[in-house]
């Protein structure tokens, strides 16, 4: 027969101190086992197979009253953690910062689900004191954007395809920070739709997945943004001393003139198909004859004559070597505009 007369039980081991009758004798028993793992919950709770991810770590127990760390080992597992023994790969580090929180950044690691096991104990036999799941998966990549280097108006809505790898129907596509709306084709290929952006070239595109982000880093696979312009009027006689309009914006960040550098307001002929370095502007195309700059959103320009036939208003640039012919639609540039003169 025994009787129960204490039972204490303390934060860090439960030691329990057991008084009992024995035949007529008091005895005490002590027992003594590890603190329970503390379940463990990870933000974020997925990331990049390749490692070098900081993981907060939110728990129990971590710490003691001081705020000296009880963690002494934090590893990975594809198996349930050991509960005795420190095992799994090694975290590439770890901080404990309180007794609820660490974090953990992550070595290379296949794509998986892994246990984050954390231990009281630098290696060997010790106590587990936290567990949490955490699951891997490889970055994204873009290895193309169709079509190349896309040129889009600042209002945005440009269609885009993005080819690639590790794709997931999560992922999505920010120019800037900005979310485009992102349509999931397959794990190597994703639709989006460019969101509005102020008149600048070569803005890159980062794909993000829940794993992972890559942003792109070559021309071929920048955003080039325009922005978009009015021509009034849109019609005329083609006669002498003819003005247009040209309203859009960005207007002070370009350099009008003749210098190989320069950007040019010209009327380009329906049908003609500009070529880098080899269309001459002045016999290709139509320049204005005079142009003012009234303020970054509004051109005035002296049409040229005698002119007939429908035309895109364009502002293009010279070659930079060559300062008669035709270089690039540098951003930003506008060529949406449109004039239309009659026969004279």
């Amino acid at each position: 027969m025994s009787i129960l007369t204490k039972v204490a039980t303390s934060k860090v081991a439960r030691v329990t101190a057991i008084t009992a009758l024995v035949g007529g004798t008091m005895i005490g028993l002590t027992t003594s086992s590890a603190q329970a793992a503390t379940a463990l919950t990870l933000s974020p709770a997925t990331s990049d197979a390749a490692g070098g991810a900081v993981i907060a770590v939110k728990g129990s127990g971590l710490a003691d009253a001081t705020n000296a760390p009880k963690v002494l080992a934090a590893t990975f597992s594809t198996t349930v953690c050991n509960t005795t023994t420190v095992s799994g790969t090694a975290a590439a580090s770890f901080a404990v910062e309180s007794a609820t929180v660490a974090y953990v950044t992550t070595p290379v690691l296949a794509a998986n689900t892994w246990y984050l096991c954390l231990y009281d104990v630098a290696s060997g036999a010790g106590n587990l004191l936290g567990q949490g799941t955490l699951v891997t998966a490889a970055a994204p990549t873009v290895t193309s954007i169709a079509p190349v280097a896309p040129a889009a108006p600042v209002k945005g809505g440009t269609s885009i395809t993005l080819t690639g790898t590790n794709y997931t129907k999560a992922t999505k596509v920010l120019v800037d920070g900005v979310a485009a709306k992102t349509t999931y084709v397959s794990a190597t290929s994703l639709l989006a739709v460019l969101p509005a952006h102020a008149a600048q070239k070569d803005v890159p595109v980062k794909v993000v997945s829940e794993y992972a982000s890559v942003t792109t880093a070559a021309d071929a696979n920048y955003v080039d943004y325009f922005p978009s312009i009015t021509v009034t009027p849109a019609s005329g006689n083609g006669g002498a001393n003819q003005w247009i309009t040209v309203k859009g914006s960005g207007f002070n960040a370009l350099t009008f003139g003749a210098a190989a550098t320069n950007q040019v307001v010209t009327l380009v002929p329906g049908g003609t198909t500009l070529t880098a370095a080899t269309t001459v502007i002045l016999t290709a195309t139509k320049p204005c004859a005079t142009l003012i700059r009234v303020s970054d959103t509004q051109l005035s320009c002296l049409l040229p004559t005698p002119i007939s036939g429908a035309y895109s208003v364009m502002i293009i640039a010279r070659d930079g070597t060559t300062a008669a012919n035709y270089g690039s639609t540098t951003i930003p540039i506008m060529k949406t505009g449109t004039y239309t003169a009659a026969s004279m």
